[in-house]
């Protein structure tokens, strides 16, 4: 493993303890964001973000801030949808 860990660093510029933390951590977001890929093919997009799991264990600002913005959205048009369905049927 250290060979191919070498390999890496050297073929991609890097020679600092800094890099070798940076090219570590982007692995290990890049294996967060394929475990999310997973988890919307097996659960279903919405499902995933509004039920399945908060994601917490991942450190990405942005991803947070959209995934609430999309739980919010989510659930504005699933009560319009709600709302207008129930008054449809009264009239």
């Amino acid at each position: 493993m250290g060979c191919l860990c070498s390999w890496i660093f050297l073929s991609y510029g890097f020679s600092s303890g800094n890099d070798r933390k940076d090219l570590i951590m982007n692995q290990d977001l890049s294996q967060q964001f394929k475990y999310i890929q997973d988890k919307i093919s097996d659960e279903g997009f919405d499902y995933c973000f509004r039920y399945y799991s908060t994601f917490g264990h991942l450190e990405d600002e942005k991803f947070h801030s959209l995934r609430e913005s999309y739980i919010k959205i989510a659930n504005e048009l699933e009560e319009y949808i709600n709302e207008k369905s129930a008054d449809l049927l009264f009239e």
